[in-house]
């Protein structure tokens, strides 16, 4: 029996038999196919993190966009507002050299604004690039910002790249708006339609405390609350001069607060519905309760003059007491006058001769009594002191 043997030489078949396939045929073409895939699979391990960066950065690219509104709303005929204009990147990646169109209300035409390499928009960065001082109309306001206006970089959208937004005007007469006077503590429900406002006022004396809750019906539905301090500080609600209220909460759901008064005054708690504003889903009535207490000041114990004469009370003392003075004096003087007037009163001499009937005592040289006409008893002596 023949004995198969296998060597770097070729095949080796038993005798008498013919080989399959020569030995180079059959290792060469082997060591060949080994090599090409060790040679490839290096390769790979190297070009696959290059790949896998490249397609990284190119996911995170920049994401242009842009946004406006009102300093408040709605808009309403006659009253101030100012446009507020910015651009915006949400990406992941700053944003430079790409060119910006914009056109709004307040301006003549369209405006281009060339953001440059050296000041570039950082991911995140909402930039405002306008503003504008607008009068509401019943007409409508808006703007129209297009970013990268050339198309001049990569972006990870370009759905975004166009905003557009308009606010429709009213007169102030068709604007709801609700008012009611708080004598004392109340609890309100309130159902606010669209572009309306509820107003309470209470008044108040010094020291005295407000505090207020309102709570939304629906969770997700926002609106603001606002506390104003007199009527002047109230007008800048509807737009005369820089909203300031004392409290300001917007987009709340439930709010809560307090106000002590610093002097007498008269109070002003607004509600706003933003079914109106910014806050989707929009328009829709607002359900709202209020509370409100009023928990009033202790009445002033002090029993001094009011602050009102207090400077005068020094002055009407010393005019008081001179005047006091001088009638004192003149008192005294006409009564020392009256009395040097005065016939100075008959001395009655102790020696003088009476009457002997009646006890009268003699008051003239007459021999006869002045009072009952008797005849008076006068010796030598008595004739001589006469």
């Amino acid at each position: 029996m023949g004995v198969v043997r296998v060597s770097l030489e070729g095949l080796r078949i038993p005798r008498g038999r013919k080989a399959l396939m020569p030995s180079r045929t059959f290792v060469q073409p082997l060591r060949r196919k080994v090599a090409i895939a060790f040679v490839a699979s290096v390769v790979f391990g190297f070009a696959f993190p290059i790949v896998a960066s490249t397609t990284a950065t190119a996911a995170a690219g920049p994401d242009l966009t842009a946004d406006g509104w009102l300093d408040h709303e709605p808009q309403i005929e006659g009253y101030p507002y100012v446009l507020t204009l910015a651009i915006w990147n949400v990406g992941d990646a700053p944003a430079g050299n790409f060119t910006v169109l914009m056109q709004y209300s307040g301006h003549g035409g369209p405006e281009l604004l060339r953001v440059p390499t050296s000041d570039p928009l950082m991911p995140g960065e909402k930039r405002v690039v306008r503003t504008a001082n607008l009068t509401g109309s019943q007409g409508t306001i808006g703007f129209g910002i297009m970013m990268d206006y050339y198309t001049e970089i990569v972006e990870s959208s370009e759905s975004n790249n166009q905003v557009n937004r308009a606010w429709d005007g009213i007169s102030p007469a068709e604007r709801p708006i609700f008012r009611e006077t708080v004598p004392g503590s109340v609890t309100r429900s309130e159902s606010l339609p669209t572009e309306s406002t509820k107003i309470f006022d209470a008044s108040l004396r010094k020291g005295d405390v407000l505090r207020y809750q309102a709570t939304g019906q629906n969770g997700t539905q926002r609106f603001d609350v606002f506390l104003f301090v007199g009527q002047t500080n109230l007008n800048t609600y509807f737009g005369f001069g820089t909203l300031s209220p004392e409290i300001l909460q917007r987009g709340i759901t439930t709010a809560q607060g307090d106000f002590t008064a610093p002097q007498d005054e008269v109070v002003f708690l607004v509600v706003d519905n933003l079914s109106d504003g910014p806050y989707p889903p929009w328009p829709q009535l607002l359900n709202v309760t209020v509370t409100i207490e009023i928990e009033r000041a202790p009445p002033a114990t002090n029993t001094l003059p009011s602050p009102g004469l207090g400077p005068l009370v020094l002055p009407i003392a010393i005019v008081g007491s001179s005047a006091a003075a001088v009638a004192i004096a003149l008192a005294v003087f006409l009564l020392r006058r009256s009395h040097a007037a005065a016939p100075p009163a008959p001395v009655q001499r102790a020696d003088a001769i009476r009457c002997s009937s009646c006890g009268t005592p003699a008051t003239s040289p007459s021999r006869f009594c002045g009072k009952c006409g008797a005849r008076l008893e006068i010796s030598p002596a008595d004739t001589k002191k006469r």
